[in-house]
């Protein structure tokens, strides 16, 4: 359950790491798209067409990032979910074991306290 949790973790990690490239991505594109940096050169009315495509390829683009970031987010909030599960299963079963310890103690310290009392009765008699 440890190597699951681990890896859990690893690959929950690994999901942050490509959500943040996404955000990045985004964050580029929007910055590109607001400031008109890709299309600065003035051109011909004929390219006005072309820079309203690459306007709308940038933003599907971005919109194509964002699907991919939920996704991968929507996977990071699953993937935490299951550590918090098996984290709750772990802790659980060290409760039990715990438990269990104590009450092998007990029956322990109740064996012995039984073998005095009987060594006793045999000194007795």
């Amino acid at each position: 359950e440890e190597k699951a949790r681990v890896g859990a973790q690893e690959r929950a990690v690994g999901m942050a790491e490509q959500l943040l490239e996404k955000e990045k991505e985004i964050s580029n594109l929007q910055a590109m798209i607001s400031s008109g940096e890709a299309f600065k050169k003035k051109k011909p009315a004929r390219d006005k067409v072309s820079q309203n495509d690459k306007t709308l390829k940038l933003q599907n683009k971005m919109r194509d990032i964002e699907t991919e970031m939920q996704k991968v987010e929507n996977k990071l909030a699953e993937k935490e979910e299951e550590c918090r599960i098996k984290a709750r299963k772990i802790a659980e079963l060290l409760f039990k074991l715990q438990v269990e310890e104590d009450s092998n103690l007990r029956i322990g310290d109740q064996i012995i306290d039984l073998r005095e009392q009987l060594k006793r009765k045999e000194e007795e008699t």
